[in-house]
């Protein structure tokens, strides 16, 4: 048996055996990260396109008091998001505090319930005012970070940068507030 584990031939094949094993594992390796910033891109973009159209509601709401029309605004990527952050923060070394996707959700939920009141507050409006503008600047600070953005590789640095001035937008007394918003049935 020792022969045989000391035998040049054999020592060659099982070397070849082993480097087709690592580049597999390479190759697999590289295609998932591949795989995975390309989905975070493309969820990343999804859920900003989901806030931009909340933002229309919230401004037919409280500019022209329209209740009647049927939004067309989805979360399901906001959602997609709010449930992988914490894979999401230790794969790319982010920290979402005070930033959270799940606010976002809440915001939406307090949204349609003040469309099913069918009218509004003073403190809805100016509820529905500020979310507007929270989601703006989430917006803006969307598209500063990635302006020039030429590939989904790139993906990693923009989400790092974005969440970084999500955290710093959520932070301002101006939004705190709203997070504790309850509409009043």
């Amino acid at each position: 048996m020792n022969k045989i584990f000391s035998h040049k031939v054999f020592l060659q094949i099982f070397s070849v055996v082993i480097l087709i094993l690592m580049v597999n594992s390479y190759m697999i390796n590289k295609n998932y990260k591949e795989y995975a910033y390309k989905s975070m891109s493309i969820s990343l973009d999804r859920a900003i396109e989901e806030i931009v159209d909340i933002n229309k509601v919230v401004y037919g709401m409280y500019k022209n008091n329209d209740f009647e029309k049927d939004y067309d605004a989805r979360h399901g990527y906001i959602d997609y998001l709010d449930r992988l952050e914490m894979r999401i923060d230790d794969m790319f070394g982010t920290r979402t505090y005070p930033f959270h996707w799940f606010e976002l959700e809440c915001i939406w939920f307090n949204v349609k319930d003040i469309k099913e009141k069918g009218s509004l507050s003073k403190e809805d409006e100016a509820y529905l005012k500020n979310v507007h503008r929270y989601n703006t600047a989430l917006i803006n600070a969307y598209y500063r970070v990635t302006e020039s953005r030429s590939d989904h590789k790139q993906v990693k640095q923009e989400y790092k940068d974005f969440i970084e001035e999500a955290n710093k937008i959520s932070e301002d007394e101006k939004y705190k507030a709203m997070f504790e918003y309850k509409v009043d049935k």
